[in-house]
C-alpha cells in the first residue's frame, strides 16, 4: 500500500538510514518516539529511564556504525590505513611490496663483577663459598648502539638488567691463588635491529587542519612523535610517505638495512 494512504494502520514509517554518530541517532529517536509514540511516552528527561534505553541504543549504532564504516574502509586499496591490510590487498591484486624491514638478532652482553663472600659460607663448600657483588650489576636501558664488523650500527630495543636473574648466564671469570673466585662473567641477551635514531624539529607557520610533511629518508621503519609534553608512539610509517602532524613538533625516526 502506497505510503501517502489515509490509513493510520497501515501507514509506514519515516525512518531515517543516515545516522552517523550519537548525537544523530539520540535526536531521531526521541523524534521518532514523538511521532509514533505520542501518549505511550513522553518524559524525555535526561534522568529519566526511557532516555537511558534511548541513549543505550544510540551508543549501539553509533559503534555498529563505526565498525561498518571501517570494515568497508579497510577494504579498499586506497583508502586502507592498517599495514596488513594494505599488504594483504596488494597481493590480492598481483602486487608484491617491498616492505622497509630492518635486520633483527639477538645480542649476547656482558659484564665482569667482583666477588664476595657469603655470610654463611664455610671452608668446605668451596665455590659455593662466594657469590655475585649485586652491588656491581648493572642496567642498561635501550637504545645502546654497537657496531658490526661490517660497519652496520645495531640498536638494542630492551633494557639489559644484569640484576634480573631469567636467562642469566654466570661463570667463573679469574681466581686467586687460592683458587678462590675473584671475578664472575655474566652472559645476558637482548634484542638488536639494524638502525639509527634521527631527530628533526619542525615548526609550521599559521594553523592548517591536516597539515603534513615529507621525510626525506629512505628504509624509514618507524617513529616517535613528541608534541610538546605529549608522546605518540607505535603510529605506522611508510617508506618515502606523508605523515599527518600536529603543531610544534620535533619527530624521531628509525631507519636501517633492509
Amino acid at each position: 500500500m502506497a505510503l501517502n494512504s489515509t490509513n493510520r494502520k497501515n501507514l509506514g514509517k519515516n525512518i531515517q538510514y543516515l545516522n552517523k554518530d550519537f548525537g544523530e541517532f539520540r535526536n531521531n529517536l526521541i523524534e521518532y518516539a514523538k511521532t509514533y509514540f505520542p501518549t505511550t511516552y513522553s518524559d524525555f528527561n535526561e534522568s529519566s529511564p526511557g532516555m537511558m534505553f534511548i541513549e543505550m541504543a544510540s551508543y549501539l549504532g553509533d559503534v555498529l556504525g563505526y565498525y561498518i564504516d571501517d570494515t568497508l574502509k579497510e577494504s579498499m586499496i586506497h583508502t586502507a590505513e592498517d599495514k596488513d591490510n594494505v599488504v594483504a590487498l596488494a597481493n590480492f591484486l598481483g602486487y608484491k611490496p617491498k616492505v622497509t624491514s630492518p635486520a633483527l638478532t639477538k645480542v649476547a652482553v656482558y659484564q665482569l663483577t667482583p666477588s664476595k663472600r657469603r655470610a654463611s659460607g664455610n671452608l668446605y663448600e668451596g665455590d659455593n663459598r662466594f657469590e655475585l657483588d649485586e652491588g656491581y650489576l648493572l642496567r642498561v636501558k635501550e637504545g645502546m648502539e654497537l657496531t658490526s664488523d661490517t660497519g652496520v650500527i645495531f640498536r638494542t630495543t630492551e633494557l639489559v638488567d644484569f640484576n634480573d636473574d631469567y636467562e642469566r648466564e654466570v661463570s667463573v671469570y679469574e681466581r686467586n691463588s687460592l683458587q678462590e673466585p675473584t671475578f664472575y662473567l655474566i652472559r645476558k641477551f637482548v634484542n638488536a635491529i639494524s638502525a639509527e635514531e634521527k631527530e628533526v624539529n619542525i615548526e609550521f607557520g599559521s594553523p592548517k587542519q591536516f597539515d603534513k610533511i615529507e621525510l626525506v629518508d629512505t628504509n624509514i621503519w618507524c617513529k616517535r612523535l613528541k608534541w610538546k609534553q605529549m608522546v605518540w608512539s607505535s603510529l605506522s610509517c611508510s617508506r618515502n610517505g606523508l605523515y599527518w602532524l600536529p603543531k610544534y613538533i620535533s619527530v624521531w625516526w628509525w631507519f636501517g638495512t633492509v
